[in-house]
């Protein structure tokens, strides 16, 4: 597995990820590698706007056709 290093990081925030860790029962490493994860899983801005454009190719563009979309989200579910 690669080694990440980031130099630089302030004192406190060192200490508040500690604290965090520590809450977790993780050490400070386990702890990073994991919030890590779950921001390189989350999708960009930009990923997310090509699935709304995907799912919905027409967004609506009038306060009618937002209700419509309403609507017809409400009677999917």
């Amino acid at each position: 597995m690669p080694l990440v290093q980031v130099r630089d990081v302030p004192e406190e925030t060192v200490a508040r990820l500690k604290a965090r860790a520590k809450e977790k029962g993780l050490t400070m490493a386990a702890y990073i590698r994991t919030e890590l994860e779950k921001l390189a899983e989350r999708p960009t801005n930009e990923e997310i706007f090509e699935r709304i454009k995907r799912e919905r190719p027409k967004i609506p563009t009038t306060v009618d056709e937002t209700v419509a979309l309403i609507r017809a989200l409400r009677d999917d579910s």
